[in-house]
């Protein structure tokens, strides 16, 4: 799956992407985006479903949700730093930063609880998940360059 990260600051993601036999097939999949309208978003389960999501975001979500597996998650950072936790038919709950989904959430929630930003949380869950690892994209809130969108390897994740 994954494991997607924010504290209401910015949001990171990992990179692994693997197959239905669990092969890797990618590790530097972007499993975080920022939309046209500032939102940053990052999901969590089929790659498919994430970018019909994403897609499904980026056009007002006309029509009905395009998510087709009941293992999706994603986050929706928004610009004021609130954040919504989407479920697998596209339902939205507000909820409190820090916060974290996928496969890796609770190694990235221990690791948020001890003060590390989201791309040191999503590392910390790369170091112990098996289903995220690979490159690690941040995105921030206020626009800030750097780090922002830049593919990152786990071992040279700034603090």
């Amino acid at each position: 799956m994954t494991t997607i990260a924010t504290d209401g600051k910015s949001m990171a993601g990992d990179g692994l992407c693997l197959d239905h036999t669990d092969t890797i097939v990618d590790k530097e999949r972007r499993k975080v985006f920022r939309l046209k309208d500032g939102r940053i978003v990052g999901g969590a389960g089929n790659s498919f479903d994430v970018r019909a999501w994403i897609d499904w975001l980026e056009n007002d979500k006309g029509g009905d949700c395009p998510i087709s597996s009941d293992r999706f998650v994603g986050l929706i950072l928004n610009p004021d730093g609130t954040v919504d936790w989407v479920d697998h038919k596209g339902r939205e709950i507000r909820t409190p930063a820090p916060c974290a989904c996928g496969t890796g959430q609770d190694y990235a929630y221990g690791a948020m609880a001890t003060g590390a930003p989201p791309a040191r949380a999503v590392a910390a869950a790369c170091e112990r998940d098996p289903y995220s690892g690979g490159a690690i994209v941040v995105e921030y809130c206020d626009g800030r360059e750097g780090d922002g969108g830049v593919l990152s390897l786990v071992g040279q994740v700034a603090a």
